[in-house]
């Protein structure tokens, strides 16, 4: 008795595929990210969502700078 298998033994059936997909959509990261700042997603050079940096929006920083402003005058002038 002499078995011919005929196909391709590396075909994946499409219940499978289908099984991958909803997988792939269905996951949640891994530890937190921080908010969209502007960066490009698909950049491989910005590290936005892991960085340890800070970053405040003009009138945030605006209001800083003025705030640090006014006690570095105070201290000179006292």
């Amino acid at each position: 008795l002499i078995i011919i298998i005929i196909g391709s033994n590396k075909a994946i059936s499409t219940s499978k595929i289908k099984k991958m997909i909803a997988i792939k959509k269905n996951r949640r990261e891994k530890g937190s990210r921080e908010e969209f700042i502007g960066s490009n997603p698909h950049s491989k050079g910005e590290h936005f969502s892991r960085s340890v940096s800070v970053f405040f929006d003009k009138s945030v920083a605006r209001i800083i700078t003025t705030i640090v402003m006014i006690i570095i005058i105070k201290v000179i002038v006292d």
